[in-house]
């Protein structure tokens, strides 16, 4: 057998290792910045034989459920979307702001997570808590062992069970699980097949998106200052991402300025 399969098969075993669970989905919703308002997203992760998928679609303020989206599936409407080869590698789409539409490979270092006391139901599930910093970012997680897998919502893993609930210390990215499905039958579109197969093909190294997309922000900035009255300048040592979900980056000792 050839050794990618074999790998293949081994991770997604190592992600559903019941042998009752073959396959599940979990429909997360993603509020952004909750202490001022409420602006939440769709998220879906989805672990089977053949596809282990993380991704957002929608506008935000429009709750989907995963057969609504798969039922009427538009490209245009993925905001991104996550491909795991393993916990720690992966393939990313990035942003559709950018002038090219880009994929990326990224070795996501493992998260030294902190065990917590407290316990906690979600969705009829057993939850326990956990610390850990990611990229400039510090989360508390709810995480069940009752789902044997090592994945949670976006890049967040590593723990002994599924994540269900991650939030951020400045309460800028919150996820929240609000619905499982296991051993689904769930067909993913044609077009998101392709999507994703297409990630496959020469993606980029994170290190030169993060300058692509850093360039942009700059950019962005640049503008935003043209159009204020003559004199204004940044604030001293603003953070370039500070407002992102990744702020810094391992191959950084300090999170680039603007």
């Amino acid at each position: 057998m050839n050794n990618k399969y074999i790998f293949f098969f081994l991770f997604s075993f190592f992600l559903c290792s019941s042998q009752d669970i073959k396959n599940f989905t979990v429909e997360y919703t993603m509020i952004q910045d909750e202490k001022v308002g409420n602006d939440s997203f769709n998220e879906f992760l989805i672990l089977s034989e053949n596809q282990n998928l993380y991704f957002q679609y929608g506008k935000s303020n429009e709750p989907l459920g995963i057969d609504e989206v798969f039922n009427n599936f538009d490209l245009q409407k993925l905001n991104y979307v996550i491909q795991y080869k393993n916990t720690t590698d992966v393939l990313e789409s990035g942003w559709r702001v950018l002038p090219k539409l880009e994929f990326f490979k990224d070795d996501i270092p493992p998260i030294n997570w902190k065990l917590l006391d407290g316990e906690k139901k979600i969705l009829n599930y057993n939850c326990n808590r956990a610390q850990g910093a990611f990229r400039g970012r510090t989360y508390i997680v709810w995480y069940t062992t009752e789902i044997p897998s090592k994945l949670g919502p976006w890049k967040l893993s590593g723990l002994p069970g599924l994540i269900l609930e991650a939030i951020d210390s400045k309460n800028m990215y919150n996820y929240y699980a609000r619905k499982i499905l296991q051993n689904y039958n769930l067909e993913i579109p044609e077009k998101l097949v392709s999507f994703t197969s297409k990630m496959r093909i020469e993606p980029i190294a994170l290190k030169t998106y993060i300058k692509i997309q850093n360039d942009f922000l700059r950019g962005i900035n640049r503008r935003n200052l043209a159009n204020m009255p003559a004199g204004t300048v940044n604030e001293p040592n603003q953070i370039l991402r500070g407002d992102l979900k990744e702020i810094v980056f391992e191959w950084e000792i300090f999170p680039e300025k603007l």
